[in-house]
């Protein structure tokens, strides 16, 4: 195969890639490392200047995937923490993460409250009180400790951080 025809291989590749979803700089790099890196050390130069070449066109933004991405998993219920470190591993900037993050974080407390919510039914801080008494349903202390502690592994697991799940259960 000619130097020439691979690259156009290439290109086709990540065009194809990048016209199912939006995909990272980093993300697309191993894609097409994975694909084209045994064929010899010309794949492996290419593939940055192919990577600049969709950036310039615009048919590649990080920007745009994380705005997507965020977007994408906190509808699926995922919390801030969560999604940062996902951006981190894709290869987003910590600028980017951050200002993406932050200008979503008047969400993230409602958020954390339906997913509570969805997960938990409408077992709120007024049916886990101190003296166990709320909407007519008695919960002993010890129980409600560990409905409590329960709902805080799960909102941790999604991402949230420690004030929203105590804004949440508390």
């Amino acid at each position: 195969m000619s130097d020439s025809e691979l690259s156009q291989y290439m290109r086709n590749s990540a065009l194809g890639l990048l016209a199912r979803r939006e995909h990272s700089r980093r993300e697309l790099s191993q894609k097409l490392s994975r694909k084209y890196g045994r064929h010899d050390d010309f794949s492996s130069h290419l593939i940055p200047s192919l990577l600049d070449e969709l950036q310039e066109k615009c048919y590649q933004c990080d920007e745009r995937f994380a705005e997507s991405y965020v977007s994408y998993r906190s509808h699926s219920g995922k919390g801030p923490l969560r999604i940062i470190q996902e951006l981190r591993d894709k290869g987003i900037s910590e600028a980017l993460v951050g200002r993406l993050v932050d200008e979503a974080d008047h969400k993230w407390l409602s958020l954390a409250l339906d997913v509570s919510r969805r997960r938990f039914g409408e077992l709120s801080s007024d049916a886990l009180d101190h003296e166990g008494v709320g909407r007519g349903k008695q919960v002993e202390h010890h129980e409600a400790q560990k409905i409590r502690a329960k709902q805080v592994r799960f909102l941790q697991g999604r991402g949230f951080t420690f004030a929203h799940i105590n804004k949440v259960l508390w």
